[in-house]
């Protein structure tokens, strides 16, 4: 783009025409082409390996028993699990005040994991100090959140699994 002389820049004149250029070209052109033709329909990129870039993932809230009740009010999210074409089960969101030696909630058929595992999970007391829970999932789906400050918050982000495995 050219330089304008310094002195040109303050005058009016070349204000004006600076600011009839910018009109002119933004209707012509570039401009022109992006906004006056629908846009066309994109095919799914193919990744290096030859597969399909993945599928978003589709959300389901866990049905939560036994005193848990979700602290999605926290700006977390409902309790909440999705499943990825791979066969990899995703959790999210949060939950509190449940019986820590009862299940929080059973993983439906389909979305279990093959054996019994247990996650470090981020809980938070009544005083807004962090602490370390722990989230129990068992074969049969049962899952137990456990941990000294679990019933006043408890994270489910980050934790997952590979359905059967």
């Amino acid at each position: 783009m050219p330089k304008f002389p310094a002195r040109l820049v303050g005058h009016p004149i070349a204000l004006t025409l600076l600011a009839v250029a910018v009109v002119v070209g933004t209707f012509t052109g570039v401009g022109y082409a992006a906004t006056s033709r629908p846009a066309a329909a994109t095919q799914p990129a193919v990744q290096p390996n030859g597969s399909s870039p993945a599928a978003p993932l589709v959300w389901h809230q866990l049905k939560l028993m036994n005193g848990w009740q979700s602290a999605a009010s926290w700006g977390t999210g409902p309790p909440s699990y999705a499943v990825s074409a791979q066969g990899v089960v995703y959790f999210a969101g949060s939950l509190h005040g449940g019986n820590q030696n009862a299940p929080a909630f059973v993983m439906p058929v389909g979305t279990r994991p093959g054996y019994y595992d247990c996650f470090s999970i981020f809980s938070n007391n009544s005083s807004n100090v962090q602490e370390t829970g722990a989230f129990h999932i068992y074969a049969t789906g049962k899952a137990y959140v456990q941990g000294p400050s679990v019933q006043f918050f408890s994270s489910l982000s980050g934790v997952s699994y590979v359905v059967g495995h």
